[in-house]
């Protein structure tokens, strides 16, 4: 079968003129790497639900059962990690022991086994951890670690403090990572770096993780003027092929933020609270569907459950979700359920895709418009359609895709509407700078045989049709082409 290009044209069907937006038509050039669908590798498809959401394998709170907190019970029903920090060994061994008895995996924080608290690296780091690798062997722990998080926001502390630096702390932790892996071997490491690390110009990985994230508690379109999708491409870029990435969505919110304002009336006051519990809401669905669409995403860790200090301790820095019910009486209940229900998904693997529309998530200055862009990237002699689509409002969404085929101005096949379901790697490389760094954009489709040998010899249309989520049937993006059979 032969494409023919001229014919090339985008049409929206339904759709009010002012919210018309047409496709860009990419070219051939484009696509270095990646002519058609024909042989996929299987661990590229997509198209059943556990394997489109599966990766997404951990939900639990950072420092949820750190210091004085302890929250491994009140969170099992709707966890399946929590994250323990403590320097006692016979603390850290019980915590574990009750993880295991509520079925739930731990990640082991060893900052303090391993740095100051200036960050610089303890001389007797590696008989610390060995003592402590030891006893969890004796205790028989081990096999209850999901995750090993040597130090927090390592970049950010190092440089902020006066006793070393970013490029100290690279050598500390290649150090330390490498005999991490050797005391704990087959259990991750894992890092959250601050966004204003991975933003730098010449930020680099540090050597030795398997896990990575960011914290950003911002609109997830303007981190530092950069959208959260953007930020997590860039990471995906300089990862390698086995690193995996963790989410680190939004549950707290500063005191300074909640506070009451000179001269703010009560009922301003509470029209504001219920602003800031709805935009907490719209944000933590958006970051879940981010993290159910890319396959590189293996946990979903939400900062955080409590932040409460000690009685001797100054007030917090703000609260944590353990104080919404109180502090956010109208909204408050919904987000707390929110988390819950997330949190049962990912445990029990039994995902259910947000679908938000882009109306649906965040007001922002920064928020884009609805901009579709697909291409037809080839049809084989068998039928096989191969082609692609991605919304640049919602660049990780895999879009609602269909064929139709019009001989002599009639449409005389149409198929069913599903979502892209193919990885494909090629269409972020460096000669296609605009296609979105994460998500899973790919889709193929093959005519029935009846069909094929009916269009013999025969000029036709192919029609590629593209939805967003919420989307009515009527109200779809098309991309036509006229096809030689």
């Amino acid at each position: 079968m032969t494409l023919q290009r001229p014919g090339t044209a985008f049409k929206t069907r339904k759709l009010p003129a002012l919210l018309c937006l047409l496709f860009l038509a990419c070219s051939a050039a484009v696509l270095s790497g990646s002519g058609d669908y024909r042989d996929v590798d299987p661990d590229r498809i997509y198209s059943r639900n556990i394997d489109r959401y599966g990766h997404l394998e951990y939900f639990g709170f950072y420092n949820a059962a750190g210091e004085h907190w302890n929250f491994i019970e009140e969170l099992a029903d709707f966890t399946n990690i929590t994250w323990i920090a403590h320097s006692r060994h016979d603390l850290i061994v019980e915590r574990i022991q009750q993880a295991e008895d509520v079925d739930v995996e731990v990640v082991l924080s060893l900052q303090p086994f391993l740095f100051y608290s200036d960050y610089t690296l303890r001389e007797d780091y590696l008989h610390r951890i060995s003592d402590l690798q030891q006893r969890l062997s004796y205790e028989a722990l081990m096999d209850n670690i999901a995750m090993i998080y040597p130090v927090d926001e390592p970049l950010l502390h190092a440089a902020n403090s006066k006793a070393t630096s970013r490029a100290q702390m690279h050598l500390d932790l290649a150090q330390v990572n490498a005999d991490i892996a050797e005391l704990f071997p087959d259990i991750p490491r894992g890092v959250i770096f601050n966004h204003r690390e991975i933003v730098r110009g010449d930020f680099e990985l540090p050597q030795g993780y398997d896990w990575i994230g960011f914290d950003c508690y911002e609109n997830l379109y303007n981190c530092n003027g950069r959208p959260f999708t953007e930020l997590y491409s860039s990471l995906l870029e300089i990862m390698d092929e086995e690193q995996m990435l963790m989410a680190v969505p939004e549950s707290w919110t500063r005191y300074r933020d909640y506070e009451r304002k000179p001269l703010e009336t009560t009922p301003a006051y509470n029209r504001r609270k219920e602003d800031m519990i709805r935009t907490l809401y719209k944000r933590m669905r958006h970051h879940y569907e981010i993290a159910l669409s890319e396959p590189r995403f293996v946990a979903f860790v939400p900062f955080l459950w409590s932040m409460e200090p000690k009685e001797e301790e100054k007030k917090a820095l703000g609260f944590g979700v353990d104080q919404f019910l109180r502090r956010y009486p109208e909204g408050g209940e919904r987000f707390v359920r929110l988390l819950q229900k997330i949190g049962r998904e990912i445990s029990t693997q039994k995902y259910r895709y947000p679908n938000m529309s882009n109306t649906q998530t965040e007001k922002s200055f920064w928020r884009p418009r609805n901009n579709y862009e697909a291409h037809i990237l080839d049809v084989s002699n068998a039928g096989l359609i191969s082609a692609w689509s991605f919304n640049h409002a919602l660049p990780h969404k895999s879009l609602r895709m269909q064929v139709g085929i019009s001989l002599d101005g009639e449409e005389i096949y149409t198929s069913n509407i599903k979502r892209s379901f193919i990885l494909d790697r090629s269409l972020q490389s460096e000669s296609a700078p605009k296609l979105p760094g994460l998500g899973v954009h790919g889709y193929r489709h093959r005519l029935p045989r009846q069909l094929l040998l009916e269009l013999d010899g025969e000029v036709a249309t192919l029609h590629l049709r593209v939805w967003g989520d919420r989307a009515p049937e009527d109200k779809y993006r098309e991309l036509s082409q006229e096809i030689q059979f």
